[in-house]
């Protein structure tokens, strides 16, 4: 089954998220969030529906692939 969040007034396929990258502007303290999805397109957050996101993201325990261990943790879900 698949996994649907609402982001501000949009709704949102998590199932489909390939990688998350979070991050901030020079001089900025909104935080962004850029998300890649399976279909090849990307997708750009700010403010209130980044952390959002990223918040559900972070509580479900998915990992994603990093230069220091490049394998996914699904351990906590």
């Amino acid at each position: 089954m698949a996994d649907w969040i609402v982001v501000g007034d949009s709704v949102l396929n998590v199932d489909n998220i390939e990688f998350v990258e979070r991050y901030t502007l020079p001089n900025e303290v909104i935080p962004m969030l850029k998300i890649y999805m399976s279909s090849g397109k990307v997708i750009e957050l700010t403010n209130a529906k980044a952390v959002g996101l990223w918040n559900y993201l972070d509580s479900e325990r998915l990992k994603f692939l990093d230069l220091d261990n490049p394998t996914r943790d699904f351990s906590g879900t």
